[in-house]
């Protein structure tokens, strides 16, 4: 028996569609699995959603099913039928209005219209302008000129930052910020060069299309775009597996939805449309949002908004952004409340530390010993990755995990368990884990049951993404408020990282996870270690296990893969 969980397709024949002769499955639509014969697991009443059309030769169809255990020598025959056709993303959906916020900086928000459960869609929009970066300012010329002069007046109505001028230290200096005013620079400098190239071959353009207009629209794109698979020839979104062609989009609607650090919105560009869904509960009038950087969500504000400042050229001043940084506690020594040992976080911004049991400001002097210690533990880590990346780990072996080892543990002692380099650690020594045990099993070590070193490596690398995993749990109980500040701050405990991990070591931390599952978390990065870690699990030989974990988050599981390639590759 072969597992095939979240990301696996499995051939289905499709037989008695008589209720629904004319419904033919297409990619991307959500279908209910019945009239299984011949499987051991029970797959009837199963949710997939279909990954390969129908072939009209073999009458077969790929179908994507959720924490799956399946005997594959056993063809079965399976009764397709769509979900529910009304719950087939439609062509357009609104669930929002645009409204002038009064805040000059802020400008124009989007606020719910009604209320909204976890999972529902709230926004479902044809792109209004495509560009394939790969075709060059001309090709984005021509994207522009090819839709009609409604869409252009969408486009152009969209936010685009200032073009700052870059004089004297500016010129020189090694600041990032600086760097990318000057890459904005020649940017526009080529922009022109071949823009004066394109109007010579179009003039009839120009009055369109001026300098500015194209300046324009590049800052617009820069900062409004989404990521868009675009369309093959027969009308079927490509997906990443068919080699799809990335490309940019704007949306006249979901491109004037917000960023936030802690959004409740997540997104999907498949099937061709923008999908927003709601991440959790959304009442009407909230402002809605999305994140601007997928890949951020456990790094500390400072680190978050460098990357929005370089390129998406603003300051966030979320609600998260403007509260306690909780991924970057500080131990501190409070007067007030004679601690030696208490836990600060800056408000706001670096200068406002606050002691998170008095509420009293810490001088921030206080913190400089920590951050020393947090950069060497930093270059360590930049030095593991680098090692990791290259391949070198590998000709020093298993001491350089036991070195890794030494390296969390050292974190653990020193920084508190909701500090963001915990789970850097964590995804290090997953990635190494799970490198050597693949390693072993490609050079031949291919016996059932496992060798006691794969074994092993395999057992660090599902302890690893279930510290990981808990991580993300603890820090998104704060951040989407299910879990008070101050409470966690009394609950957290940061374990040392067994030498050698066992099955019991496993088994306890998945317990600790499974007795939560209900909480509100990051889908996208709390169901990415989950599923890997189950997945090491299994190659472990211990698929009975990792199926209780799974069967524990199938929910979280349904709601990751609903997301779009977008925010599931994190």
């Amino acid at each position: 028996a072969i597992s095939l969980l979240a990301s696996s397709r499995l051939f289905f024949q499709t037989a008695g569609m008589s209720s629904t002769e004319n419904w033919r499955p297409r990619v991307g639509s959500r279908v209910k699995l019945q009239g299984l014969q011949g499987r051991e697991a029970d797959l009837n009443g199963r949710i997939g959603r279909v990954v390969n059309s129908l072939d009209k030769k073999t009458g077969c169809i790929g179908v994507r099913v959720l924490s799956t255990f399946l005997d594959t020598k056993v063809k079965g025959i399976v009764d397709v039928k769509p979900l529910n056709l009304a719950d087939d993303p439609p062509t357009f959906l609104d669930g929002f209005e645009v409204v002038d916020s009064g805040d000059a900086t802020l400008g124009r928000v989007s606020v719910a219209t009604k209320d909204f459960r976890a999972g529902d869609l709230i926004l479902v929009e044809r792109p209004t302008f495509i560009y394939d970066s790969q075709t060059g300012y001309s090709g984005m010329m021509d994207s522009y000129m090819e839709v009609s002069e409604g869409d252009r007046e969408k486009v152009l109505d969209m936010y685009c930052p200032a073009i700052s001028e870059v004089q004297g230290e500016a010129a020189h200096a090694t600041d990032p910020i600086s760097i990318k005013a000057r890459q904005t620079r020649d940017r526009l400098i080529l922009l022109e060069h071949h823009w004066e190239l394109y109007i010579r071959q179009k003039p009839h353009r120009i009055e369109a299309l001026s300098l500015e207009t194209a300046k324009r629209i590049i800052g617009i794109i820069d900062v409004n775009a989404h990521s868009y698979s675009l369309e093959t020839p027969s009308g079927i979104v490509a997906t990443s597996s068919s080699r799809s062609k990335e490309c940019l989009a704007l949306f006249a609607r979901g491109s004037k939805v917000e960023h936030a650090c802690a959004p409740n919105l997540t997104y999907s560009t498949e099937d061709g449309k923008l999908q927003y869904m709601a991440s959790r509960a959304i009442a009407k009038g909230d402002r809605l949002s999305i994140s601007y950087q997928t890949d951020s969500w456990d790094l500390p504000r400072s680190q978050r908004q460098e990357f929005l400042k370089l390129n998406k050229d603003f300051t966030c001043g979320c609600q998260r952004c403007l509260g306690p940084d909780e991924c970057n506690p500080y131990f501190v020594s409070c007067t007030i409340c004679k601690n030696t040992k208490a836990v600060a976080f800056a408000y706001g911004d670096e200068s406002n530390i606050r002691c998170i049991s008095c509420q009293s400001t810490v001088y921030s002097a206080s913190i400089l010993p920590q951050q020393e210690m947090e950069q060497t533990f930093l270059l360590e880590l930049e030095h593991a990755e680098y090692y990791l990346r290259s391949g070198r780990f590998m000709r020093e072996g298993p001491i350089f995990i036991t070195r890794m080892i030494s390296l969390q543990n050292a974190m653990a002692k020193k920084l508190h368990p909701l500090h963001w380099m915990h789970p850097e650690g964590y995804r290090l020594m997953s990635s190494m884990g799970a490198s050597f045990a693949r390693m072993r099993i490609h050079q031949g070590d291919k016996i059932r049951p496992p060798s006691s070193a794969v074994i092993g490596f395999l057992y660090l690398s599902t302890i690893s993404l279930l510290y990981q995993a808990r991580w993300i749990k603890r820090a998104g109980s704060i951040v989407y408020r299910n879990v008070e500040l101050k409470d966690a701050v009394k609950d957290a405990s940061c374990h040392l990282f067994p030498e050698q991990p066992s099955l019991q070591d496993i088994q306890i931390v998945a317990d600790e996870l499974c007795s939560q599952a209900n909480l509100a978390t990051p889908v996208a990065e709390m169901a990415h270690s989950l599923f890997h870690a189950g997945q090491d699990w299994i190659l472990a030989g211990h698929a009975p296990q990792a199926a209780q974990l799974y069967e524990s988050f199938q929910s979280l599981f349904e709601r990751w893969n609903r997301l779009g390639d977008e925010n599931r590759e994190w």
